[in-house]
């Protein structure tokens, strides 16, 4: 059981430990372990279906600083693996949040943030908060208000780089005739409501430094637009592992500073690759002058995606759910590093398997006291 989290500190076995998959993860005290399996980025895509937002018309699927030590769960051996020892966490998160594809055009939406709430969270990014007209849009973001959650709203899809008629094909009824037109309308018409926390431009674009020859100035473009009309946060979603050398992330982040307000990073190692990583992503943020960073923690098995599992070189007969224990380990990590929130990816992921939505609602909760 886990009964807290501040000033969490780890007491784990040391040496090594090897998953089927063949993955050796060794526990360090330092936080500072490039990927075991050498690979820099581990994050689904959207050719996998959980990320791909509904078609048109389609119902959605949807500073308290006391020391306290947590033991593991029972039958833990994998849920310990590359976690370093000890971990101290200084405070607990600013905000706790979760990703979903919650179209308000589908009524059973407010149900669901109903259901959000009783997990914990006080943030929700979600991709399809635009589907759906003005009035039903309002109505999702009053009972967001009415539970104390904020949305995330996503424009990541509204470039005509990722599709030229997305305004039009992904959302019932278009704010707009252009991505772009119906990107800022949806800014015009919503960044005053108090349950909007901001808005999401980019997820996984750039994926790699390679593109950011193409995405950076799209990107600037973009969030300068939306900074005229509103002072509400803009985020970025990044891969957080683009490389094992720190100094090489930093630079792909530094690129991208003024076209954000904050990050968030993304890193799913569960249980492929060494969580000690993850300290140093939270330290990328800081580094680069995001002191109110997001690092998205896995809630996911690999086996929801198993073609960018594959491309990964990841056995799915390894795959299997991160625990409770980890979620928390995981959080704490960035937290520790610098990140200052926690996104949970993701809810639609998990959302009809109630063993992990415990878990999840049981770190949620340790994060929180």
């Amino acid at each position: 059981m886990l009964s807290g989290f501040i000033g969490y500190a780890f007491s784990l076995p040391q040496g090594n430990i090897v998953h089927a998959a063949g993955t050796t993860f060794r526990q360090v005290s330092s936080a500072v372990t490039v990927l075991a399996s050498g690979q820099p980025a581990n994050t689904p895509k959207d050719n996998d279906a959980q990320k791909t937002p509904p078609q048109k018309n389609a119902a959605n699927t949807e500073a308290n600083t006391d020391r306290i030590q947590v033991a593991p769960e029972t039958n833990s051996a994998q849920s310990q693996a590359g976690i370093p020892a000890p971990v101290a966490l200084a405070a607990r998160p600013g905000r706790i949040g979760i990703f979903t594809t919650d179209s308000p055009i589908d009524p059973s939406s407010l149900a669901r943030l109903d259901q959000l709430h009783g997990l914990g969270v006080d943030t929700i990014y979600n991709y399809t908060v635009l589907d759906g007209n003005e009035a039903q849009i309002r109505t999702y973001l009053d009972r967001a208000a009415a539970n104390n959650i904020q949305i995330i709203i996503s424009l990541k899809d509204l470039y005509d780089q990722l599709g030229a008629s997305n305004y039009r094909d992904l959302y019932s009824y278009p704010l707009g005739n252009s991505n772009e037109e119906a990107a800022l309308n949806a800014v015009r018409l919503f960044a005053n409501h108090p349950a909007v926390w901001g808005f999401g431009i980019s997820d996984e674009a750039p994926e790699s430094p390679a593109e950011l020859g193409q995405w950076q100035p799209i990107l600037q473009g973009r969030y300068q637009k939306i900074k005229s009309l509103t002072s509400k946060p803009v985020m970025e979603v990044l891969v957080g592992a683009t490389s094992s050398s720190a100094g090489a992330r930093r630079s792909f982040l530094s690129s991208l500073r003024s076209s954000t307000d904050t990050f968030a990073l993304d890193y799913y190692p569960i249980p492929y690759q060494s969580q000690a990583l993850i300290s140093d992503i939270g330290g990328d943020l800081r580094a680069v002058g995001d002191n109110n960073g997001w690092f998205v923690t896995q809630a996911f098995s690999w086996s929801s995606y198993p073609g960018t599992a594959a491309n990964l070189g990841f056995s799915l007969a390894s795959a299997r759910l991160p625990t409770s224990y980890e979620m928390v380990a995981m959080s704490a990590l960035a937290l520790n590093g610098g990140a200052r929130n926690i996104l949970f990816y993701s809810y639609f992921d998990i959302k009809n398997n109630p063993a992990q939505l415990s878990a999840l609602r049981q770190a949620i909760t340790s994060l929180r006291n």
